[in-house]
């Protein structure tokens, strides 16, 4: 409560990386990097590092301008957050709910087409 909030960011990947990067080296053979977020859309430094590169990587694949990809992956991150929140407060009230893998993951980043999940 009385630190900054660069400093509970910094804290919060620690402890993340303390729980969980020693299973992930270990049993996985890959890397981790913790993904901290604020309730209003902050992120930690490493976050932002990540975020950073996957829209570098997606905006040279898509041939699309970086800041469209950064506002679609912020748009997209930020559902998928909303819909795990959501799911774990209320659960599933329907049968019919969509899997992951039956998303639309399309990337229409176009600066004229809006689309609603």
């Amino acid at each position: 409560m009385h630190q900054s909030l660069p400093k509970t960011y910094v804290t919060h990947e620690r402890e993340k990386k303390r729980k969980y990067n020693e299973r992930v080296l270990e049993v996985e053979n890959g890397s981790f990097t913790p993904l901290v977020f604020t309730v209003f859309g902050g992120m930690g430094q490493e976050c932002q590092m990540f975020f950073k590169r996957l829209c570098q990587l997606l905006s040279e694949k898509r041939g699309e301008r970086q800041a469209m990809v950064a506002s679609w992956v912020r748009t997209k991150t930020s559902f998928a957050l909303l819909r795990s929140t959501l799911m774990s407060i209320r659960g599933s009230r329907h049968r019919y709910y969509k899997e992951a893998g039956e998303l639309d993951m399309a990337l229409d980043v176009g600066e004229a087409t809006v689309r609603s999940m």
